[in-house]
């Protein structure tokens, strides 16, 4: 009877465990892409206007990257 008492407890303590290591959920990190074709200055103005336009929606971090091409 001492054993399956034992196994009980120990299968108790398992989904308590699980239950408890469920935390809070993470929020979903949405990315947007842009690929223009020209030299950054040609850009310059659409980027500004699409950061402005995002930051009034309410997404306040913006990261930039330009790379050169050949």
């Amino acid at each position: 009877m001492h054993r399956r008492t034992f196994i009980g407890s120990c299968a108790s303590g398992l989904v308590t465990a699980v239950t408890v290591v469920e935390g809070q959920p993470v929020p979903k990190i949405y990315r947007v892409g842009i690929l223009l074709g020209g030299t950054a200055e040609d850009a310059a103005p659409l980027l500004r206007a699409l950061i402005e336009a995002l930051r009034d929606l309410g997404l306040v971090e913006v990261t930039l990257r330009l790379v050169k091409g050949s």
